[in-house]
């Protein structure tokens, strides 16, 4: 009934260096050979984590990087190193330590933006009464070393949850949403634009 989670694509990423189509679903990453023909699928579980494993956008970086953003964190591929197996290198990122400001409980990524020198962060929000620091979301600018800037309600937006990102020129298009923890559903905030040059949103626009 529903079919299968592995039949349940939420993201795909064509990769022009390699001639690949990078297939992200509810169970597994799958790696799509277009001249060969072949799929290779790549389990990303850390521990017993099955959430890690659960992709929910792809973006590609650059000629030598593929960010797999997940349930439960993000996993970096660093496609010109290889493990023991032979295998694309990944490392994985999750809330702890100093990774998306150590924040929340756990770190769910809705969406991914590379730009020439940061790469932008969608993450979801998921709160209860019971557990107020589950999934807190914002929007996260990381420099690809240790810096780490959010936009949220607290600052920029007037809201916590990230459906998409867009950019255009000097500008990051975000839509958000609020959660509501007694529906467990999202209410729409509408779209915000923010200026990646001096780090100012403008007012919020009437989505039609």
């Amino acid at each position: 009934m529903g079919g299968q989670f592995g039949n349940w694509i939420r993201a795909l990423q064509y990769d022009r260096y390699e001639n690949t189509l990078w297939i992200g679903r509810f169970k597994y990453l799958t790696k799509y050979d277009l001249k060969n023909k072949k799929y290779d699928d790549i389990d990303l579980t850390i521990g017993k984590n099955d959430k890690a494993n659960s992709v929910k956008t792809i973006a590609i970086d650059g000629d030598s990087l593929l960010w797999i953003g997940v349930e439960a964190g993000l996993h970096k591929i660093i496609k010109n190193l290889r493990d023991q197996n032979g295998n694309e290198k990944i490392v994985y990122f999750d809330s702890k330590e100093s990774y998306f400001m150590g924040e929340s409980d756990q770190v769910s990524i809705s969406k991914i933006l590379p730009d020439k020198n940061f790469i932008w962060f969608g993450t979801d929000e998921f709160v209860t009464s019971e557990n107020p620091e589950f999934n807190v979301g914002g929007l996260f600018r990381f420099d690809r070393k240790i810096n780490w800037i959010k936009f949220s309600e607290y600052n920029k937006l007037n809201a916590n949850g990230i459906f998409s990102l867009e950019e255009t020129g000097n500008y990051i298009w975000t839509s958000v949403y609020k959660f509501d923890p007694q529906s467990k559903g999202a209410i729409g905030q509408g779209v915000f634009l923010i200026n990646k040059k001096n780090i100012e949103h403008k007012k919020k626009l009437k989505v039609i």
